[in-house]
């Protein structure tokens, strides 16, 4: 559920559980914790149900399947297993997005070596300085650098040269407003 999770559970611990009524001590009051956990689930399938998942079916809608993939992705990745039906229901329709995207999204071919992932990605970096920074095409294509990288990485974890071009398109991704739906 990850950061927004964290970040939620901070400020639920100090101030949340204080106007509910709760004296918050996790090692104390384990049924006051689960409520606060359960709130938080309910809050990130929310945010999915409403959200993230209706820009999914939209992106189907226009064709887009490679974005409706990657936000089904992320989705069954945050979502995780959980319990909760919210949690439940916000995971199936992920699963179903996933499964309507996946026949037309391309995969990576893992049969290459790190060196052509790496010179892949390098060629990409030359295409990236004609894209004005902070638009989609300049976005998409640090998205794919990145993932060329992470390919790279994994076929050849002793190679540094794609950790150096990961983390600058890690660090470029960051600071010029990469899209939230580029994961």
């Amino acid at each position: 559920m990850g950061i927004f999770n964290a970040i939620y559970n901070w400020f639920a611990q100090r101030n949340i559980g204080q106007k509910l009524g709760m004296e918050w001590d996790p090692s104390k009051d384990v049924g006051h914790r689960q409520k606060m956990n359960d709130l938080g689930a309910s809050m990130t399938a929310s945010q999915w149900t409403q959200v993230y998942l209706p820009n999914a079916r939209q992106f189907i809608a226009t064709g887009d399947y490679e974005r409706a993939h990657r936000i089904a992705n992320r989705g069954l990745i945050e979502l995780g297993n959980s319990n909760n039906p919210l949690i439940k229901a916000a995971r199936k329709e992920a699963q179903r997005i996933h499964n309507v995207t996946s026949a037309h999204v391309k995969q990576p071919d893992f049969n290459r070596s790190s060196n052509d992932y790496f010179n892949a990605a390098n060629a990409l970096i030359s295409k990236l300085n004609t894209f004005t920074e902070g638009t989609r095409e300049h976005s998409s294509t640090l998205a794919e650098i990145i993932k060329l990288c992470q390919l790279a990485i994994r076929k050849d974890n002793k190679n540094g040269d794609p950790y150096v071009m990961l983390a600058n398109a890690y660090y470029s991704l960051a600071f010029t407003g990469g899209s939230d739906d580029l994961y």
